[in-house]
């Protein structure tokens, strides 16, 4: 027990011996316990000694207070006046801290631009509470700082995506490259980092360019500009350059900031734009050509420095708009411009063309060619833009007025010459055919040789002057676009046998193999101009016959296509030979107007060089072309395709007896007999000596009804000839003479006589084979066609000839 509590106790109740007043408390408490008492008495006797406890722990904290005061009032006065000094000195620190601190706070307060702390502000907490707010605000100003920087970043993000960016020091080394630069250029960043950026320079731009940056910049001044830069591999890029100086404290620049875009493919679309307004800049200048663009909406219009020069103007001396152009018209042209420029902004025309005449600004017409288009529409289809040229054709206007009045001469001069070629052909002819005729008499009289080779010599040159008249006259007829195409009702069989009468006697004469093959499948009524057919036709086989010394002249009647039904159909007549041949520079020249393939003066071959002018113009006439295929020595392949109507009316009355023979086969036409051949290679079943056999064709007027009958084969024809007739046969000799004599009226256009001269023939009966041609050519003079009479006419004298020589 605590000492002190012990002499407190002893004192208050007499306890002496240790251990009595606890001893004293347990038996207190046992007599109470078996005493009958109240509980707060029972109580009390159970808590003394917990109480007891307590005052006893309270005493003995009492005294360990009491010795550490008292070791506190030990310390000497050497301690107490050291703590003291340390004491003042920490003062001295916390009141210039204070000081400080206060300094601290009022130029934060200024900086903030709030007033100061008075210098009666020497509290501590004073000076807390405004550093407390003044950190609150800095804490405030740097999550706004970090919310501006995390904003920073997201736009250098977004700026590396799309520019080159790079820093440099002052001395132009790279100390940031982003990621688009080593794209582009192609550089890896560490080849980039501590260069210049002359490892990019491509040498496009000169040395004042980069002095003119560079002073820009080291002044603190932004400078932007185009700058052509070269990659890694060499080849060029273009980028939009700004460059940004920071600036330091002292006001000088301390590093730049390059920002720059790829404008690479703009640039290339500029260079092609450029060009291309350049090189139509130029094809304008050089075409002569003015350029103009209209608002029909606003009508507001642009007009080029052209457009006004070809009128005499200068800009701002006519009104860029629609009436201002609309001002310059010809008062007899307005109506039609208009009508054209409204048809085109309906969309009734797919472009806006007129011819029209300007006022000039020396008060003269300038013819103009306009044209345009609309380019641009709103959304209601009205147009908002009209682009287009003016071309002044003022000189060609005045070329085709010249053109148009010397048309007009050379038009009354070409009928000037074609009435004096068709009078001189006439004048000629008259006299030529009697020089014929009689020339022809006189050489059947002949008696001494020396008078034959005269006479034959004067009916040769005759016949070949009239043909050259005829042929002059044609040629003249189809430059003058005079000469008329018929379409009528004809036999192509018909002709076939008049060409074959025609071309015999000189492939006769050749000993030559004449053959007209007409394909099985080529119907023999048909409608077209039989006249010229036949001259076309009559000057290819005569030049290949003419052209041919040894072998064969072939002419091929084909449909075009036989499995074509159509009307009208195409036939392809083509003409093969064996002759000479051509060069193709001679090909080239050949259907030219009086020109022949041998130019020299000892040509073997005569004529004027107008045949197969004249035919090709009549096959084109008659909806062809001429085409030729040759080879020098080898021969010629002539061929032309028209087309010809079918003449079914005609076809369906003619009984089927009287048709000609097709059947399945081809049919060739050795001389002018049409024969069935077994075998479609007609080289293999013609004659094999070469000679030419041929008799009188069966001939019919195309114009009448009569219809041909088929040739006897020549065996027969023959035979039946020297058979004795059962009526008086005329001597051939005095008939030859007599059919002779109709020549010379015939060639004088003189049809009475020559019908004068047949009557007296009708009393004579002629074999079947003469009888048909007779009656077919008193018919053709009847209708007054002398030139096929002459052809029946020549048919028939052959005819008797050979007659005679059997």
């Amino acid at each position: 027990m605590n000492r002190l509590l012990k002499r407190q106790l002893r004192r208050a109740f007499g306890f002496v011996e240790p251990g009595e007043f606890e001893q004293a408390v347990v038996g207190l408490r046992d007599i109470i316990r078996q005493m009958t008492c109240d509980k707060a008495v029972s109580a009390l006797a159970e808590g003394l000694e917990d109480f007891f406890d307590r005052v006893e722990a309270t005493y003995e904290q009492s005294e360990r207070d009491l010795q550490l005061r008292n070791r506190s009032l030990q310390i000497s006065s050497a301690e107490l006046d050291s703590a003291n000094r340390r004491l003042r000195a920490e003062a001295d620190r916390q009141a210039v801290a204070i000081h400080a601190l206060r300094q601290t706070s009022n130029d934060l307060l200024t900086s903030t631009g709030r007033p100061p702390l008075g210098e009666g502000v020497e509290s501590l907490e004073q000076l807390t509470g405004v550093l407390i707010d003044l950190v609150h605000e800095n804490e405030t100003i740097h999550r706004n700082l970090s919310a501006v920087l995390a904003d920073l970043e997201r736009q250098k993000f977004a700026l590396d995506q799309h520019a080159i960016v790079s820093i440099s020091d002052t001395q132009g080394r790279i100390t940031y490259a982003n990621d688009h630069f080593c794209l582009v250029s192609g550089y890896q960043r560490e080849e980039l980092l501590g260069k210049d950026h002359r490892i990019v320079n491509s040498g496009w731009h000169d040395k004042n360019f980069f002095r003119t940056m560079w002073e820009t910049i080291t002044q603190g001044q932004v400078w932007h500009g185009e700058i052509c830069n070269r990659k890694k591999d060499g080849n060029l890029y273009w980028v939009a350059a700004t460059i940004v100086p920071f600036i330091g404290d002292d006001g000088q620049p301390f590093q730049f900031a390059a920002i720059r875009t790829d404008i690479t493919t703009q640039r290339v679309m500029e260079n092609a734009l450029r060009e291309s307004e350049q090189r139509l800049q130029i094809a304008l200048d050089a075409s002569n050509t003015g350029l103009w663009d209209w608002n029909p909406k606003t009508d507001h219009a642009y007009f080029s420095e052209h457009w006004l020069r070809m009128l005499g103007y200068q800009k701002g001396e006519v009104k860029e708009n629609g009436l201002g152009w609309l001002g310059l018209l010809h008062p007899e042209d307005v109506a039609l411009v208009q009508k054209r420029l409204e048809a085109h902004m309906r969309g009734e025309t797919p472009t806006y063309q007129v011819e029209f005449r300007m006022r000039h600004r020396q008060e003269l017409w300038k013819w103009i060619f306009s044209t345009g288009k609309v380019t641009e529409r709103d959304a209601e289809g009205n147009p908002i833009r009209m682009t287009g040229i003016h071309i002044d054709v003022s000189e060609r206007k005045r070329v085709e007025q010249e053109l148009k009045s010397a048309m007009e001469q050379a038009e009354a001069a070409n009928q000037a010459k074609s009435d004096f070629l068709a009078n001189m052909s006439h004048e000629i002819r008259t006299p030529m055919n009697a020089i014929i005729g009689l020339s022809h008499l006189a050489l059947a009289k002949a008696e001494s040789p020396r008078q034959m080779d005269c006479l034959a010599k004067i009916h040769a040159s005759s016949q070949s002057l009239l043909r050259i008249v005829n042929d002059i006259l044609d040629f003249s007829k189809i430059e003058a676009g005079r000469l008329d195409m018929e379409v009528i009702p004809f036999d192509l069989d018909a002709v076939l046998h008049t060409l074959s009468a025609m071309i015999s006697v000189r492939a006769h004469e050749k000993q030559l193999e004449l053959v007209i093959i007409k394909d099985p499948e080529v119907p023999s009524y048909l409608k077209g101009d039989p006249l010229r057919l036949n001259q076309v036709l009559l000057n290819l086989v005569g030049n290949a016959v003419k052209f041919t010394e040894v072998g064969k002249v072939i002419l091929r009647v084909e449909k075009e296509n036989s499995e074509m039904i159509s009307d009208p159909i195409r036939l392809t007549f083509s003409v093969t030979d064996t002759g000479i041949g051509m060069t193709p520079t001679q090909i080239a020249s050949l259907f030219s107007a009086f020109t022949q393939a041998d130019t020299s003066t000892t040509r073997r071959f005569g004529g004027t060089g107008l045949g197969l002018a004249i035919s090709k113009r009549l096959v084109n006439l008659m909806g062809g072309d001429i085409t030729v295929q040759s080879t020098p020595d080898v021969g010629s392949l002539f061929r032309f395709t028209i087309p010809l109507a079918c003449d079914h009316q005609r076809a369906a009355t003619v009984a089927p007896e009287q048709c000609p023979r097709h059947g399945s086969m081809p049919v060739g036409t050795i001389g002018s007999q049409s024969v069935e051949l077994p075998d479609p290679k007609m080289e293999e079943t013609i004659g094999h000596d070469n000679a030419y056999h041929a008799v009188l064709p069966s001939l019919m007027d195309p114009l009448s009804d009569q219809v041909n009958t088929p040739a006897a084969p020549l065996p027969q024809f023959r035979a039946e000839l020297a058979t004795p007739p059962t009526v008086e046969t005329p001597n051939l000799e005095n008939l030859i003479d007599q059919f002779e004599q109709l020549q010379a009226p015939l060639l004088e256009r003189q049809p009475r006589q020559s019908l004068a001269i047949l009557e007296q023939l009708t009393q004579l009966t002629f074999p079947p084979e003469i009888q048909t041609p007779f009656d077919n050519l008193k018919t053709l003079i009847h209708k007054y066609r002398l030139k096929d009479a002459m052809v029946v006419l020549e048919a028939i004298r052959i005819a008797l000839t050979r007659l005679k020589e059997t």
